[in-house]
């Protein structure tokens, strides 16, 4: 998803800047500080065998919102065009 926030990104910004740019970059770093959550999660759930239940059930939460985030940016940026 977050290839299509920054393919975005530049397409819109190849002639003259598109309105609800700001939008995808928006999505584009909530979709990377996301990612780097989610494999902290998994990291941590790996080295204590304790965790791992916790960790998999926080990493879907977090593929849940990464999509939640995905969904929410592009409606942000429909209603700005």
């Amino acid at each position: 998803m977050v290839v299509v926030d920054l393919a975005g990104m530049v397409m819109g910004s190849w002639d003259t800047p598109v309105a609800g740019l700001g939008w995808l970059k928006a999505g584009a770093i909530g979709q990377v500080g996301l990612a780097v959550v989610a494999a902290a999660v998994l990291i941590a759930g790996a080295a204590r065998p304790s965790w791992h239940r916790g960790a998999a059930i926080t990493a879907y939460a977090i593929i849940a919102l990464e999509i939640g985030w995905f969904l929410l940016t592009r409606k942000l940026l429909q209603d700005q065009l």
